[in-house]
């Protein structure tokens, strides 16, 4: 019997790994089970610099051949490949965020990372979004597919943030017009070997910056409004949605008296623009007693309803009550909202399967060993310098637990404890090791 057999998958595992993380090999078929986690696990060392001994190595493969724990989907799908390589920690990232306060490098950095799977929260309260300077004045960005055109996008990630960054630096900076051509980018359906997938084709790029540029050139020589910069988001998720990564998950952060905001989802008013369906949408507020009638239009099935953020709060404590590893830097959070984010910031996550573990000790063990790989991923260059600064100071990660529900009383019993050590665990690893202290270990995502 084949070890992926034995591997304890639930009714959908199997197929959503198959369809999800498994690459393909050089034979004409995609990896089994064993074939990934023996790419993962040999790139922990290889690409991440743990140092697993060769004992080390097999009892990380046993975990995750055995479903005990296992590291993050993104770890899954790239680590071993050369987009590691390339761009570092940012291709293993699950959870990223940026505050909307500048004209240009919030829309890019989040285009980047929503096209490297990651998903992307936005703060666009009015403190931050009426720092945005006015719109210079309206400009025509067209596309000629020629070789004299203005800027020929490459077939490429860069290329495509490239275009995002002419096209907002033409409203924002310059003033002037320019011709785009999409020749070169691969057609619709054509193998992508670096990430997997296929490519989406240039026509969803062009539709998205004909939008984007009309949005600007509406609001010529005034300020971007909150729900402006919602829509400029959106449509960049839509971009990805409709491109190689398979989802392009956001979160918005708006003020909870803004009443734009709030009825931008309000769907049983008529003429609101589709992608805005691409965000989940939230306001900050510390006071419910604050929220105005509007807010709770959603709950009532007018529209979607608006989730609730307490920055305040988030910025003191982690876990319910704690206050001994304080976030002061925290602007928002990520889709799912599970990690609390600084400006810039990204997150890794793995997880425990905690019905699967057979002993306290045993949990130990699994938490060591998901905690040394998200550690040494945080600490790897970062092709993203805003990024890199902020991940290598605060060295956040997400370990989870799934399964909870299915544990036994004695199986939960543990987590208390469990977070004790980890905790302590993290100061002795990284004094060792030379890291600074993760600012956030553990998380709660829905798994």
């Amino acid at each position: 019997m084949s070890k992926e057999k034995l591997t304890p998958w639930g009714e959908v595992g199997y197929p959503t790994f198959k369809r999800t993380y498994s690459r393909p090999l050089e034979n004409g078929k995609t990896e089994e089970w064993p074939d990934t986690v023996d790419r993962v696990v040999n790139a922990c060392n290889e690409q991440l610099g743990c140092n697993f001994r060769e004992d080390e190595q097999q009892e990380l493969k046993n975990i995750m051949l055995d479903l005990k724990g296992t590291v993050a989907g993104r770890f899954l799908w790239q680590l071993g490949t050369k987009t590691v390589d390339r761009l570092g920690l940012p291709s293993l990232q699950n959870c990223a965020f940026v505050v909307v306060d500048e004209p240009i490098r919030p829309f890019t950095w989040a285009f980047e990372m929503l096209m490297l799977g990651s998903g992307v929260g936005f703060n666009i309260q009015r403190e931050h979004v009426y720092q945005l300077p006015k719109v210079l004045s309206k400009v025509e960005v067209k596309r000629n597919d020629s070789n004299d055109a203005d800027f020929i996008v490459p077939d490429s990630r860069e290329g495509w943030t490239k275009l995002l960054d002419k096209v907002l630096r033409a409203s924002f900076e310059t003033g002037e017009g320019f011709s785009f051509a999409t020749h070169l980018i691969r057609p619709k359906g054509a193998p992508i070997k670096g990430f997997g997938g296929t490519a989406s084709g240039s026509e969803d790029l062009v539709w998205g910056m004909e939008e984007i540029n009309r949005i600007l050139n509406s609001k010529a020589g005034r300020r971007l409004s909150s729900v402006d910069c919602l829509d400029i988001m959106n449509i960049i998720g839509k971009i990805v949605v409709a491109g190689n990564v398979r989802r392009s998950a956001q979160i918005a952060l708006g003020d909870f008296d803004d009443i734009e905001y709030l009825r931008a989802k309000r769907w049983d008013l008529g003429n609101i623009p589709n992608w805005r369906a691409m965000s989940n949408n939230s306001v900050v507020c510390s006071d419910i007693g604050l929220l105005p009638d509007e807010f709770w239009e959603g709950y009532k099935g007018n529209g979607e309803p608006y989730g609730l953020i307490n920055l305040e709060a988030s910025r003191k404590m982690g876990r319910t009550g704690e206050t001994e590893y304080p976030d002061p830097d925290v602007m928002g959070f990520n889709p799912c909202a599970e990690q609390s984010l600084a400006n810039f910031e990204t997150c890794c996550l793995a997880e425990v399967y905690l019905p699967n573990i057979e002993s306290y000790k045993e949990l130990q063990k699994v938490l060591r060993y998901l905690y040394r790989v998200n550690k040494h991923s945080l600490a790897i260059p970062c092709a993203i310098k805003e990024t890199e600064a902020i991940v290598h100071e605060n060295m956040r990660m997400g370990i989870g637990v799934t399964g909870y529900l299915q544990a036994s009383e004695e199986q939960k019993g543990w987590l208390d404890r469990a977070y004790v050590y980890l905790r302590a665990y993290d100061k002795e690893y990284s004094k060792i090791n030379g890291f600074p202290h993760s600012i956030k270990l553990t998380t709660v995502k829905p798994s």
